[in-house]
């Protein structure tokens, strides 16, 4: 029997650890999730998949989380 999945989920957290527990989390809760450390990772991934939705740190090394979820409601509408 296949898991079901709630919905796809990016992870934008340039903390490893953090990135990597919150998408462990949200897969065994049902959820396809994809974490990346970066914005112009985010940027790559958000080109290449639809995502339901995006959890981004604010502060990242190359950008902000804010730009980020923009251009993630940009691409979806």
């Amino acid at each position: 029997m296949s898991k079901r999945v709630n919905g796809k989920i990016l992870i934008v957290e340039d903390d490893i650890s953090f990135g990597t527990m919150l998408q462990k989390w949200f897969e065994r809760n049902g959820f396809s999730a994809q974490w990346c450390s970066g914005m112009q990772s985010a940027q790559k991934l958000l080109s290449e998949t639809t995502y339901d939705m995006v959890l981004s740190d604010l502060r990242l090394p190359d950008g902000d989380g804010i730009f980020v979820k923009a251009l993630h409601l940009k691409i979806v509408r």
